[in-house]
């Protein structure tokens, strides 16, 4: 069983915590609520009056056209890229195209090999 000195509690509660406690959490609520409700912003003098001439004045104006030029690099990049891929599809689909051929040539040369590395 627990001693006596863990059965009792060890903290302690002010007197009259909990029946003045509504009284200052509504004190401090009204205080908060009051910061609340002042405005942060701003707004300069006549600012919505003038708005719309503003407004005007930006949209009347010339609009700039964007134009993307590429850099020669990036071309040059792309073409470099484009050429390799050609020259590697190429070599795959001419050696899977005839791999009769592939094995046949390669059997040869072996063979070549063998004969001269051989002292028969």
């Amino acid at each position: 069983m627990l001693s006596n000195e863990l059965k009792q509690n060890p903290f302690s509660v002010p007197e009259n915590y909990f029946e003045s406690l509504q009284e200052r959490v509504s004190q401090r609520a009204g205080m908060l609520s009051n910061e609340w409700k002042k405005n942060p912003f701003s707004v300069p003098e006549n600012y919505f009056e003038s708005l719309q001439e503003r407004l005007a004045e930006r949209i009347t104006g010339t609009v700039p056209v964007m134009v993307k030029h590429r850099s020669w690099r990036s071309q040059l990049a792309f073409a470099a890229s484009f050429a390799l891929l050609t020259v590697m599809g190429y070599g795959m689909f001419s050696l899977l195209s005839k791999p009769e051929e592939t094995i046949q040539h390669a059997e040869e040369d072996l063979y070549a090999l063998i004969k001269t590395v051989s002292p028969n």
